[in-house]
């Protein structure tokens, strides 16, 4: 048996994961919690729970919203959270089918104590009733909670009755009695539907959130069959735009963003819908994974994202190299971060998890950042046809200095580019013996390189 599993990024030791949800600090801990179904394989979804002081070392705990009620008895469905006078607020997404059909509802929790929770007799909160004209309650779903000049709001996904994608606003004075607003966003242009919108305010701006279905490819952005994007507006969403979207993250393995209530962290399901996934060939009971926890902030009208700081703590340097001559470094493992600094006239290779012809890889070359798993041992396939390459992604940066930081941890690569300016991340498969690392320099400028190894949590 091949042991996939991550070590620096969280997976649930129990079971299925998607979507994190609800992520928030409370009483001295950080809670993410996240959609999951126990075993390995998916199904009808509860509320994982998790707690951590430092988003690095985390506790699984039991579950929190176990479609035990009616109005989500097929599925306790993503939402977020919003800390209001010492309680913890939670708005879900309730899912049952009904004559075939799916009924979405927004339904409330309240927790005094982040441990111990209690859902609202008078559930659910948002229905039908609630929907503008044009809106479906079939999908409907993945509200998210935010405050604004003392009123609370709730965005909400949603299809239209002609398949448009919507992005919804509700409001209230209380996070229990809620009013429809208006409609933010209401586009063909973003595909179909709209699921997890998000948000973190940052100084008088937003960063808002979210993952389109049925957006098409432009260039090298929005390859995958879904995507994740971004755009910044003012507070009112007076100048939302969505001529102005951006991809998060240009990998191949990326979805259902969610940012920390009240916060400038960003956590993102490391997978995407209606691919394979390998490890579940494997004897295991956990399936995916979360990307590190990222810090946003906002610089030249486009967003920054950086691993925490702290992540720094739990690695130990093994070699640092500067020079012209670096020509071809061996190192072996599977959790690493590889550090390099060069000139954009080099030519720099990073080939991983390799054995004879199979590897993974992140390459730079005249302006472009490949990740690359073509040469992979064990393919990753989809469900369905897509126009674009399952196995590399690219993307163009134009900077005469190129810094890369690579996160290698076991199936997960994750790349931040020039301290964050882009990133890009990809799972990839090989055996347990698949543990060399090559990296190789074509140029002849100056190379820096500092590798470090991840220390075991303990």
């Amino acid at each position: 048996m091949n042991n996939y599993k991550p070590k620096f990024h969280f997976t649930s030791p129990s079971g299925w994961i998607n979507d994190p949800n609800g992520f928030v600090y409370f009483k001295g801990y950080y809670h993410l919690f996240y959609q999951y179904h126990e075993g390995k394989h998916c199904g009808v979804m509860s509320w994982g729970h998790a707690i951590s002081k430092d988003l690095v070392n985390f506790e699984e705990l039991p579950p929190v919203i176990t479609h035990i009620k009616d109005y989500d008895k097929d599925g306790s469905w993503s939402g977020s959270s919003y800390v209001k006078n010492n309680k913890l607020y939670i708005l879900y997404t309730g899912h049952k089918i009904v004559d075939n059909k799916a009924v979405q509802t927004q339904n409330l929790v309240i927790s005094d104590d982040g441990f111990n929770f209690k859902y609202y007799e008078n559930n659910p909160v948002i229905f039908e009733k609630h929907l503008p004209e044009n809106g479906t309650i079939n999908d409907f779903r993945d509200p998210s909670l935010f405050k604004y000049k003392n009123m609370y709001y709730c965005m909400l996904g949603n299809k239209s009755i002609d398949n448009i994608a919507q992005l919804l606003l509700y409001k209230s004075n209380d996070l229990i009695n809620w009013n429809f607003d208006m409609t933010l966003i209401s586009s063909n242009e973003l595909g179909y539907m709209i699921e997890c919108p998000s948000m973190a305010r940052i100084n008088n701006k937003r960063l808002l959130i979210m993952s389109p279905q049925g957006l098409k490819d432009k260039g090298n952005d929005f390859w995958n069959v879904y995507s994740s994007i971004y755009t910044i507006c003012s507070l009112d969403f007076n100048d939302l735009n969505i001529k102005n979207i951006y991809e998060i993250d240009h990998g191949l393995d990326f979805y259902a963003s969610h940012c920390i209530s009240n916060g400038n962290i960003l956590i993102s399901w490391f997978n995407i819908w209606e691919r394979t996934i390998p490890s579940l060939d494997e004897d295991q009971n956990w399936t995916n994974a979360f990307t590190l926890p990222r810090k946003l902030s906002i610089k030249k009208g486009k967003m920054i994202q950086k691993p925490l700081d702290n992540l720094s703590n739990y690695f130990k340097i093994n070699k640092i190299y500067s020079g012209k001559l670096l020509k071809t470094i061996n190192a072996k493992g599977f959790h690493k971060h590889i550090h390099l600094e060069f000139d954009s006239q080099n030519e720099i290779s990073v080939k991983f998890f390799k054995k004879a012809k199979y590897y993974s890889e992140v390459f730079y070359k005249n302006n472009l950042v490949t990740i690359d798993r073509r040469n992979s041992l064990i393919p990753i396939k989809s469900f369905k046809e897509e126009k674009s390459s399952l196995n590399y992604r690219q993307i163009c940066i134009s900077s005469k200095k190129v810094i890369l930081d690579i996160y290698l941890d076991r199936i997960l690569a994750e790349v931040f580019i020039n301290n964050g300016k882009e990133v890009m991340s990809m799972t990839t498969y090989h055996p347990d013996d698949f543990n060399n690392i090559v990296i190789k320099n074509k140029g002849n400028k100056k190379v820096k390189l500092i590798l470090k190894s991840f220390k075991n949590i303990k």
